[in-house]
C-alpha cells in the first residue's frame, strides 16, 4: 500500500512538474521578436516602427519624428508660423529712463507732454514700450516745473531700445 501512495505521489510531482514548466517570451506572430517556442507572454513583444516623417523629419528610435526647424506635427506636416516681434507687429521701441542726478534730485519723466513716471536719485527706470516716431522727453525735478535737463525730441526706430539720462 506504501508503495501505491509513493507513485502516486510521484506521478503527481511529475505531472505538476511537467505541466509548470512553461516558457515566457513574445508570443505574438506580428511582433519582431516572436519567440515560436514562448507559450507565456512576458509582454516583451516588439513591433516594427511603420512611422513616416514629412518635411525633412527624421524617424527616432522610439518611432517618434524629429521635426526640422519650421515644421511640427506628429509626422512633421504643420507649417509653424514664422514668429514676429511684438515691436514688428506694433511698431513699437523700447525707452528707459536713468537719473544721473548730482543734486540728489527725484526726476518727473514727461514723454509728449504728459507725465510718465518719476524716478528716483541714481534709479533707472522700467523698460517702456512706446509707439515709433519722434517724441519730446523732459526730465523736470520732482514736483515742479523746472527742467533738470534739455527737453530732447529724438526718432525712435522700430524694434530699438534707448536709454535717456539726465545729469544735473
Amino acid at each position: 500500500m506504501k508503495k501505491a501512495q509513493l507513485l502516486t505521489l510521484l506521478a503527481l510531482i511529475i505531472t505538476l512538474g511537467i505541466t509548470s514548466c512553461s516558457k515566457p517570451g513574445c508570443i505574438d506572430p506580428a511582433a519582431s521578436n516572436y519567440d515560436p517556442d514562448a507559450d507565456e507572454s512576458d509582454g516583451s513583444c516588439m513591433y516594427p516602427c511603420t512611422m513616416s516623417c514629412y518635411n525633412g523629419g527624421i524617424v527616432t528610435s522610439d518611432c517618434d519624428c524629429n521635426c526640422p526647424a519650421g515644421f511640427t506635427g506628429v509626422h512633421c506636416e504643420t507649417p509653424v508660423a514664422p514668429v514676429i516681434q511684438d515691436c514688428e507687429k506694433y511698431h513699437t521701441a523700447n525707452v528707459t529712463f536713468k537719473n544721473n542726478s548730482t543734486q540728489h534730485y527725484a526726476y518727473d519723466i514727461v514723454l509728449d507732454g504728459a507725465l510718465l513716471t518719476t524716478i528716483s536719485y541714481q534709479t533707472v527706470s522700467i523698460i517702456y514700450t512706446v509707439a515709433v516716431g519722434q517724441h519730446t522727453i523732459s526730465f523736470k525735478i520732482h514736483g515742479t516745473n523746472n527742467y533738470a535737463c534739455t527737453t530732447g525730441t529724438p526718432v525712435l526706430i522700430e524694434c530699438s531700445s534707448h536709454q535717456f539720462s539726465c545729469d544735473y
